[in-house]
């Protein structure tokens, strides 16, 4: 008889780019994970890293909406920039 369990919440999917040695790295791992029967999830330790990644976003977010409605000149600099340019780049 069939077993009726309850749906699974859908997760939400984001897309994001790497360097070619993190691909190859990955796929390596992805390689001997699959040989030894296992599976490798990062959603634990990404989550969490991303939610403070946003938690920033955001607070530097708030911070320029604040300065555009008190009429600040926008900021041209910020940590995220550089960070940013380093992941556009491909360097760590």
């Amino acid at each position: 008889m069939a077993v009726i369990v309850d749906k699974k919440k859908r997760r939400f999917r984001m897309q994001f780019s790497i360097s070619r040695e993190q691909h190859g790295l990955h796929q390596q791992c992805l390689q001997k994970a699959e040989k030894l029967g296992l599976t490798i999830d990062f959603s634990n330790d990404f989550e969490r890293w991303l939610k403070t990644q946003l938690e920033q976003v955001n607070r530097e977010l708030l911070q320029r909406e604040q300065n555009a409605a008190a009429g600040a000149a926008p900021k041209r600099v910020s940590p995220l920039d550089g960070l940013m340019e380093e992941l556009e780049d491909g360097n760590d």
